[in-house]
C-alpha cells in the first residue's frame, strides 16, 4: 500500500484512483494505514468468504492458519513477452 501512496501523484495524472480493502479489523487496518503512510481510502473488516464469492479470489481458511493469510493473490504479467 505504501508504494501506491508514493506513486499517488503519478497515478492521478494518469486518471488512476486507488482504493484498498482488508479483511483486517478496523484497528489493525488503521495501524497499517499509519505505518505505510497510506493516502487513499482503505476499507476494513471484509468477510473473506464473501470477498472470494464475489471476486473469485482463492480463499483457503485452512491455509490461513498455517501461512498467516486468507487469499492467494492472482499472478499475472502485463508485459507482451510475459517477463
Amino acid at each position: 500500500m505504501a508504494a501506491f501512496s508514493r506513486a499517488g501523484e503519478r497515478l492521478e495524472t494518469e486518471g488512476i484512483k486507488v482504493v484498498s480493502a482488508s479483511t483486517d479489523p478496523e484497528v489493525e487496518s488503521l495501524q497499517s494505514i499509519e505505518a505505510g503512510k497510506v493516502n487513499f481510502p482503505v476499507g476494513h473488516s471484509l468477510d473473506p468468504a464473501r470477498v472470494s464469492e464475489v471476486t473469485g479470489a482463492f480463499y483457503a481458511p485452512e491455509r490461513a492458519r498455517s501461512r498467516g493469510r486468507f487469499f492467494t493473490p492472482p499472478t499475472f504479467c502485463s508485459h507482451p513477452t510475459a517477463r
